[in-house]
């Protein structure tokens, strides 16, 4: 067994932290090698995030990607996503969220304190970005999550909001949230299984999106932000990451459709001129726009975003 001051140590190095729980504990001291405890931290997101690298400005092309499809198509393809995640939803409910080993069915009830302690880390991410942007939290009232997976991030959203709905496509992740969350009351849930169920969400004053367009194609992308930036009350606030460029995308309407078919979980990007556009045309001011972690994980560009609705 590996020594608990061996991980702590290893915790220190690799991610200047303290280790998150006696779970995370559990499994670190159970590997076979303190060279496995290291490979496991160095292959984590959390160590990959530390990493910052852009792709070579002179390697980042434009790139082919339709941004707009209509309303059958855009059907079908909201369609297409429901059908994936609420398979991931019924099998991998955990790991969908966070792609790593330890999150898979078979390990995730030894590994639930790592898990949370992730969503904490995003928490954490988000409060330094609104500050550093000047954007106040604590004058908002109803937080609208879109994606809310199984409640990872709503838990710790729910002590800064006196509200959070948390919205998913995929009602087993819905079922999960609810459950890991059922003694949290400033927290509800809603299935968005159609772009028109947008059209009848609960008023909000901030909106919250993480990990979760880039998993949509561009013109739903398109639509989805729009009409939430849309319905985001004047003088509201948004925190919005999503891929703007991955080598070797191409988005063609036509093409996606005659392909369809039920495999992983996909990753899509929206270029930044139309990320900006949508940005604009709901009348929303930029506070803050970063060039966040999570490109380089897939060797592409990544933009996180806090908004203001002037």
């Amino acid at each position: 067994m590996i020594p608990r001051a061996a991980v702590e140590q290893a915790f220190a190095v690799c991610l200047r932290r303290q280790v998150g729980g006696e779970d995370v504990y559990a499994f670190f001291t159970a590997l076979p090698s303190l060279d496995a405890v290291y490979q496991t931290l160095f292959d984590s997101p959390e160590f990959r995030g530390r990493l910052v690298t852009t792709p070579e400005e002179k390697g980042i092309a434009p790139q082919d990607v339709e941004v707009h499809a209509g309303p059958d198509a855009l059907g079908r393809m909201v369609a297409h996503v429901e059908a994936c995640w609420t398979r991931l939803g019924e099998t991998e409910p955990h790991w969908s969220v966070i792609t790593e080993p330890r999150f898979k069915a078979e390990h995730i009830a030894a590994n639930q304190d790592l898990f949370r302690d992730y969503g904490r880390q995003d928490d954490e991410r988000f409060g330094f970005a609104c500050a550093r942007a000047g954007v106040d939290l604590s004058r908002f009232s109803t937080c609208f999550e879109l994606g809310c997976g199984t409640g990872r991030v709503t838990a710790f959203l729910a002590q800064r909001f006196p509200r959070v709905i948390g919205a998913d496509i995929s009602r087993p992740h819905l079922a999960a949230a609810r459950l890991a969350l059922a003694d949290v009351p400033n927290v509800s849930f809603l299935p968005v299984s159609r772009l028109d169920d947008l059209a009848a969400l609960p008023a909000y004053d901030f909106l919250y999106s993480r990990l979760v367009l880039q998993h949509n194609p561009p013109p739903v992308i398109t639509v989805i932000l729009a009409r939430l930036l849309a319905q985001l009350a004047p003088g509201g606030a948004a925190f919005v990451q999503v891929p703007v460029w991955i080598p070797g995308y191409r988005f063609r309407v036509a093409d996606y459709l005659s392909g369809l078919q039920t495999g992983p979980m996909e990753m899509h990007a929206l270029p930044q001129r139309e990320l900006l556009a949508i940005v604009r045309d709901a009348g929303c001011l930029i506070r803050e726009l970063r060039e966040d972690a999570l490109g380089p994980q897939f060797g592409g560009l990544s933009n996180t975003l806090v908004l203001e609705k002037a």
